[in-house]
């Protein structure tokens, strides 16, 4: 048996009157062990939606479309309280790219027939063996670029001529308004 308060005391004269005066005191109720108790359940709801909607999520395999997915809803009622999650997922494709640059410079062949002019060996013009049917031909030549007296290897003014352009020489020169021919 729980013991009741005593009763409070009349009114003095000349105080308040009754409607007037403070209300009792209310001693402390013991805490309800239902819904304080209780919330641990609504994060629990919340977090089994989440693994729910990675389970969707993750199932979806490799897809193309960037359709929508199946939406996941989860409810929970409590005594007093509701909790519902959706969770919707939405696939997409990702594609890494990576951009490279290559520079490219064109070099036409060397050529077969050539007239006058300073060429570079193996780039300019072929190594091998030069005809003219031409008179007064110059050609020379060369072990280096420097155009000095001793860069040259071999030179001449003929025609008609046939001439052995090496592949270790630099540079070939001709002069004379002939046209050379590579026969060989």
């Amino acid at each position: 048996m729980t013991q009741q308060p005593p009763p409070p005391p009349p009114p003095a004269a000349g105080g308040p009157p009754p409607w007037q005066q403070p209300p009792p005191a209310q001693h402390a109720q013991p805490a309800k062990s239902g819904l304080r108790s209780r919330w641990w359940f609504i994060p629990g709801i919340a977090g089994a939606a989440l693994i729910v909607g990675l389970a969707i999520g993750g199932s979806g395999g490799s897809s193309s479309s960037a359709k929508s997915g199946p939406a996941a809803t989860v409810t929970a009622a409590g005594p007093t309280s509701t909790a519902t999650v959706q969770v919707t997922t939405t696939p997409t494709k990702v594609i890494a790219t990576r951009t490279v640059q290559v520079r490219v410079t064109y070099t036409p062949p060397p050529v077969d027939e050539t007239t006058d002019g300073q060429y570079i060996v193996g780039s300019e013009i072929r190594a091998g063996t030069w005809h003219t049917d031409d008179t007064d031909c110059y050609y020379a030549r060369l072990a280096d670029l420097n155009g000095g007296l001793y860069s040259i290897i071999d030179n001449d003014n003929t025609g008609p001529a046939t001439i052995l352009i090496k592949a270790s020489d630099k540079a070939i020169k001709f002069s004379g308004g002939c046209t050379w021919r590579k026969i060989g």
